[in-house]
């Protein structure tokens, strides 16, 4: 009898053992390495330095905008109609700086050879090297000049004040193709990344098979908000009467996409010199095999943008 409980005893003892052994290894596996930290804060720097960049590049095209070429009117009347608009500014600008911050500090942790190790430790850009997070940085800055600008016209100070006046105009102005990138992430994400197998292959199931369950559900969130967020902002956020005046032709918001969606593919070309051939998303190395096939994919990931920004025009010039 006392063998038997003897045994029983060594063998609880085993898979209590055991069990510790597999919680400490998932324990271990949901953790940062004291490597993987240093590899994230030198990916950081160039995160900092690339958010830098965009930084300036807003005051740029601030300071550069023209505010003269129409006039702001006055606010309606109309009760607690522009406090809603204001409200609806502010909740998505924190939509938007919180997307960024999990995109950058709640991220899954590579292991050492991973393809996002090697892109991100040896690319230029960092994290910018993915559309999303470019994308998500624009939105950081938008947004919040969204919210400056409804609390500055709520007080009138674009009358007196030509930065106001600048800033009121640009955001309205950036509508459309702020819009048209936000649809475009949602639906480019999902088209080839959620749904292209290798992605999930090297991407989604990787991190998951490593303790990370939330990773799907996470990434998914971070894209498809974007589209809502498009919508919301031209039909419901934005003044009608002043996002009518405000937003460029058709013709200015077609060149200025393809130029943004070029710049994005040089970016890409850098990137992959500076990463001894990495790329951000994995069916990019098919794409990049032949300039025939990178020209067609330009073309159509340009006009497929126009094509949501067409959309987005089409709402802004309903009658009322």
């Amino acid at each position: 009898m006392k063998q038997r409980i003897t045994a029983s005893t060594k063998s609880n003892a085993r898979l209590e053992s055991k069990s510790n052994a597999v919680s400490n290894e998932e324990s271990f596996d949901l953790s940062w390495s004291t490597e993987q930290k240093v590899w994230f804060w030198g990916v950081f720097r160039k995160d900092a330095a690339a958010f830098l960049f965009y930084g300036i590049l807003f005051a740029f095209l601030l300071y550069y905008f023209p505010e003269d070429q129409v006039h702001i009117p006055p606010l309606k009347r109309q009760p607690h109609s522009h406090d809603q608009r204001i409200f609806l500014n502010v909740i998505i600008a924190l939509l938007a700086l919180v997307s960024m911050y999990i995109n950058i500090f709640h991220g899954t942790p590579p292991h050492k050879g991973d393809v996002k190790h090697l892109f991100l430790r040896d690319n230029v850009n960092g994290h910018f090297g993915y559309l999303t997070v470019n994308i998500l940085c624009v939105h950081v800055y938008y947004w919040p000049m969204c919210v400056l600008a409804e609390l500055f016209r709520a007080r009138r100070l674009e009358e007196d004040s030509q930065v106001v006046r600048k800033l009121i105009g640009f955001v309205y102005f950036t509508s459309i193709l702020s819009g048209s990138f936000g649809i475009v992430l949602t639906i480019l994400f999902l088209k080839f990344c959620w749904y292209e197998p290798k992605w999930r292959e090297t991407v989604l199931e990787l991190y998951q098979s490593r303790g990370f369950k939330w990773v799907g559900p996470k990434v998914l969130f971070l894209h498809v908000n974007q589209v809502f967020v498009s919508f919301l902002d031209v039909m419901v956020v934005k003044d009608k009467e002043l996002l009518v005046k405000w937003t460029p032709s058709i013709y200015t918001i077609f060149g200025i996409n393809g130029l943004i969606v070029v710049a994005y593919v040089v970016s890409v070309h850098i990137n992959r010199f500076a990463s001894n051939g990495q790329v951000p998303y994995p069916f990019l190395q098919m794409v990049l095999k032949s300039w025939k096939k990178e020209i067609i994919f330009i073309g159509a990931v340009a006009i497929f943008t126009n094509v949501c920004a067409m959309l987005l025009y089409f709402l802004v010039n309903l009658p009322a």
